[in-house]
């Protein structure tokens, strides 16, 4: 594109097109690059946890539950 601007281009196109385009477009404070540092802590945290339940899932051979019923040989409902 030369020189042109994406408001500049859209504007050519539709009016429609250029009111997406201002809704698309946000302007976050330098402060929010905060917020992501602590939600990509979260979920190494979260992951981390989660390796450590099940280590201790396969170390004292714990079974998962039954998260829904299954039918056995006689037809009837097996419960958890």
């Amino acid at each position: 594109m030369n020189n042109t601007t994406i408001n500049e281009t859209v504007s050519t196109t539709s009016p429609e097109a250029t009111d997406i385009v201002q809704t698309l477009v946000y302007h976050f404070s330098k402060e929010f690059g905060w917020i992501l540092i602590i939600l990509f802590f979260d979920q190494l945290c979260n992951f981390h946890l989660m390796a450590k339940v099940m280590k201790a899932r396969k170390e004292f051979n714990i079974e998962y539950p039954n998260l829904y019923a299954s039918r056995t040989i006689d037809g009837d409902v097996k419960a958890n």
